[in-house]
């Protein structure tokens, strides 16, 4: 079947792994609340990995199991950075021996799921970690460190056991493609316990927050099928070696060429969409997107757990910040919690972290170490110009929300294509074909909008009334 639409054994196998995550969400649902439900989590969540990557599952088994005796047996405090630091560099280290035996290729292997074991693991530390802080802040009468207190919900007082933890570090329904959600919220699918806390004691529907990703992630898949072959960004006949399609257009006018890589790096995300969306519709089968209700009210929370993606934000955002948070959102999420607030802010190393887990090939580290630039423009246009363009009431839907739109939009298709050539080589010529655009642009735009002056709040409720 896969090689008649010109699809990999391993992508066919890839496939099948995801939609099979459906039935066995079904049976999930019947199993018995507790460690029987755990142990069904962990046997076919390696029983998939096994149908997806043969035996390189063992991978993953020891990278878990060492982490897990590193969390038994070292303080909370050591274990926050010995945990992340070895599931990092397992993952760095499969990632570059990779790149050195198959270089510049786009085969499945071990190391997808094991990005996703990565996030668990890394987070689970400081999940203990917290627990750990919180529990002696209490003790002393004190404040607990800001990071910490943002993540008191994710915080964990004790160590999982061992069939829960292995139960959620191999999760059938996730292990795959994420999203990577906490062991807080895992456990509290599994064990059903929002019913306990609610008054309503009833389950909401699951027709609505299975179908739709179902049917999204279908469609995604199939409009990647038909068009990945007629807007191929890399060689048909090459991949590796060959001249990308963006280069070889080398002779095309730029604004044919542009609106090309637009189209193509459109047609390429649609296999992430396919993936996160097919993994958020066998969460749901048993409530793992589920949020819970609301304690006062009582109403639904919503289906966040699982969402992975926000397809139409993503695509329309007005800036990279959104862009970001509703591309992988879990991995932002995980960025943002355990990096980025543990820095003191420090975007550098939440991106060099991000360029890390993804690998060595030079490209990721063009495109994460391009978008402080441009992260940076859009605060200064945010403190200088929104308050004079944006409309009052919020909405983008006007000239100035359209034009950064738009802007955020050419920035992104300007930074991907390094991202998905991967190699120096090509993200230079890449660069080069487009002169540069993005990043002059972004200078440009730094320097002269930097020197406005900032408008003050009179000013801003003056712009304010004009504009109602």
């Amino acid at each position: 079947m896969g090689t008649s639409i010109n699809i990999s054994y391993e992508t066919t196998a890839y496939i099948i792994g995801l939609y099979l995550t459906y039935p066995l969400g079904i049976i999930f649902n019947n199993v018995p609340l507790g460690n029987s439900r755990h142990l069904f989590s962990f046997v076919f969540g390696i029983l998939i990995l096994q149908l997806v990557v043969g035996v390189q599952f063992a991978h993953l088994l020891f990278c878990s199991s060492t982490s897990y005796i590193l969390l038994k047996l070292l303080p909370t405090n050591t274990a926050k950075v010995a945990v992340p630091l070895f599931s990092l560099l397992y993952t760095v280290v499969g990632h570059l021996f990779n790149q050195y035996t198959d270089y510049m290729s786009y085969n499945l292997d071990y190391t997808a799921c094991q990005m996703v074991l990565t996030i668990k693991l890394y987070s689970l530390a400081f999940n203990l970690s917290d627990g750990k802080k919180i529990a002696d802040c209490k003790k002393a009468n004190c404040e607990p460190p800001r990071a910490t207190q943002k993540c008191a919900k994710y915080a964990l007082e004790k160590m999982p056991t061992f069939i829960e933890y292995f139960g959620y570090v191999f999760c059938f329904s996730n292990i795959l493609a994420g999203p990577a959600f906490e062991f807080a919220s895992y456990k509290d699918a599994v064990n059903m316990t929002f019913v306990n806390r609610s008054s309503k004691k009833s389950l909401p529907s699951r027709v609505g927050p299975v179908l739709q990703p179902l049917l999204t992630s279908l469609y995604c898949m199939t409009f990647y099928v038909i068009l990945k072959d007629k807007f191929p960004i890399l060689s048909p006949t090459d991949p590796q070696t060959a001249l990308p399609v963006f280069l070889a257009m080398s002779t095309t006018p730029w604004v044919n060429r542009f609106a090309y890589q637009i189209f193509a790096l459109f047609v390429n995300r649609h296999k992430y969409y396919t993936a996160w969306k097919s993994s958020e519709g066998a969460m749901n089968i048993w409530y793992g997107g589920f949020e819970g209700y609301d304690e006062k009210s009582g109403e639904e929370k919503g289906w966040e757990r699982s969402n992975n993606a926000d397809i139409l934000l993503c695509e329309l955002s007005p800036n990279c910040r959104t862009c970001s948070s509703s591309w992988n959102k879990k991995t932002a999420s995980w960025l943002a919690r355990y990096v980025y607030s543990r820095t003191n802010g420090n975007l550098i190393i939440t991106y060099f972290i991000s360029a890390f887990w993804h690998g060595f090939y030079p490209g990721y580290y063009v495109f994460f170490l391009s978008l402080p630039l441009l992260t940076a423009c859009e605060r200064v246009g945010r403190k200088k110009l929104s308050p004079r363009f944006s409309r009052a009431d919020g909405s983008r839907w006007c000239v100035w929300g359209l034009t950064t739109t738009v802007f955020t939009h050419f920035s992104m298709a300007y930074l991907n294509a390094p991202f998905v050539l991967l190699s120096w080589e090509w993200s230079w010529e890449i660069l080069k074909s487009n002169y540069f655009a993005g990043h002059v642009l972004c200078v440009a735009f730094y320097l002269v909008v930097g020197r406005l002056p900032t408008p003050t709040e009179n000013e801003n409720e003056n712009i304010g009334k004009k504009r109602v």
